[in-house]
Order: structure tokens, then sequence, then C-alpha cells
């Protein structure tokens, strides 16, 4: 409370109005800064049982990584009283329907899950557990996307600034070898220190809101495949998601 001196009434009245003012301004202004939930983001497991996309440097399916991070990931957000984190179920394969699915269940943002390889050049072959397998220990790191082509693209690019912090401030590095001007590669990268590349993957492009694909990192790097399989880093990973999403719908609930 600031300072009031002993005078005449009304001068102490005045301060004291004053105090009781900045309190409720004050007050408000932090409840308007709160995340008013709950806010349903829709988690896509990138690919399916089928088409499960990458093969690991050990011969597993990127599906299996994808599914394994997405329920981990909802599990955890359980504890996160602000947000509800609902799985699009793997079994809608059209990469429109997902979009669409997620508009339907009411969510307010989009995060598809993925883990990354490399370009062909950059194979090299090893054999594990007697069977020949390819492999590139070049790149590690996540990486993220967004598409100006969705309805939302600053809402998109405000998520994934987001989530690129909150990764950088637990030490965690991007690959940028999606930049790599080959083919197959080449995409727009809009943030070197946070891993953001603008790139039209349908999933986000054809999104009606904020929209991110996270690759969380590169398995068929032998290291990073390994280190992805422990509960500590991928729990680290998600926490700095969920510390994202949250203060994203703080943001949102602003406007």
């Amino acid at each position: 409370m600031p300072a009031c001196y002993p005078g005449i009434l009304a001068l102490r009245l005045l301060c004291v109005t004053t105090f009781i003012v900045t309190v409720v301004v004050s007050t408000q202004a932090h409840a308007a800064a709160t995340c008013k939930g709950p806010f349903k983001i829709a988690i896509d497991v990138g690919h399916s049982p089928k088409a499960w996309g990458a093969t690991s440097a050990r011969g597993r399916k990127e599906y299996d990584f994808n599914l394994r991070f997405a329920e981990e990931l909802v599990a955890k957000s359980r504890n996160w009283l602000n947000l509800k984190l609902v799985l699009i179920s793997p079994e809608i394969t059209g990469l429109k329907a997902r979009p669409a699915e997620a508009k339907k269940m009411g969510a307010r943002a989009f995060v598809s899950i993925h883990h990354d390889a490399v370009n062909k050049k950059y194979l090299e072959f090893w054999e594990f557990e007697g069977k020949k397998r390819a492999y590139s220990d070049k790149f590690r790191g996540h990486s993220i996307f967004i598409s100006n082509e969705n309805d939302d693209p600053k809402g998109s690019r405000a998520l994934a600034d987001l989530v690129g912090r909150q990764m950088a401030d637990r030490g965690l590095k991007p690959t940028l070898h999606h930049a790599e001007k080959i083919e197959g590669e080449n995409r727009t990268l809009l943030n070197d220190k946070l891993g953001i590349y603008e790139a039209d993957f349908t999933v986000i492009a054809a999104n009606t809101m904020p929209a991110i694909l996270f690759e969380v990192g590169v398995i068929v790097h032998r290291d990073e495949e390994l280190q992805l399989d422990e509960p500590a880093h991928r729990s680290t990973i998600q926490l700095a998601l969920l510390t994202a999403l949250e203060e994203f719908c703080r943001v949102r609930s602003v406007r």
C-alpha cells in the first residue's frame, strides 16, 4: 500500500481510494491473463498402423513412437486443469478428415505428433539384431511446422513460437536439415533458433484452427532413438508442450 501520511482527511481518503482501485485493476488484469479452461486441444497421432511413416535405425515403426508419445502427453495433461487434450482416432486416415474431426469435437488448437527421418542421401547401413538397417547419425533434434494455408496462420505461428521457446528453455536443440536446398526438403525456415518451418502439409494446411506439426526427434539417429525411449526425456518434451499450450490458452483467453 502506498504511504498515506497524516493530514487533511480528503487527501487521506484519496490515498486509500487510489490503493483500492489499484488492487482491483491489478486483480482484473491478472484474471484476464489466466487460461480460461477447459481449453480443448486435438492431438493427432501421425500416420496409422498400416501406413506407419518412417522406420527407425533399429527397424521400429514411426507410428509406434507417435502413439506412445501422444498417449503419454494426453495422460499427463489430466493434471493441467485448464487443458483438455483429446486424441483423434488413428483409424481416421484421411489427412483432411483429421482436421475436420478436430473441428467437430470443438478443439481450439491442433497438434500433430511425428518422429523424424532424413533425406535418403544421408542414409548408411549397419547390422542390428541380425538385420541390415538404415540409419543416419548426421542430424538430431526436434522441428515444428506451420502452414500459411490454414485459416489461422498467425495463431499457428504464435503456438509454434511458444512451443519452440519452451523447448529451448529446457536446453533442447532443433534440427535444421529440412531447410537444406535439396529435393524432398527445401522448407522455409522461419526461426533457426526454435526450429520453426513453413510447409503446407495437408494435416495442418486444411485446419480451421491454429495447428502445428511437431517432430519430436530423429529416429534414424541411433543415439537419439535410444534417448527417445527414455521416459524422463519424453517427459521433458511433454512438459514443454503442455506449458506452451497453457500459455497459448492464456493468450487466447485475453483475446
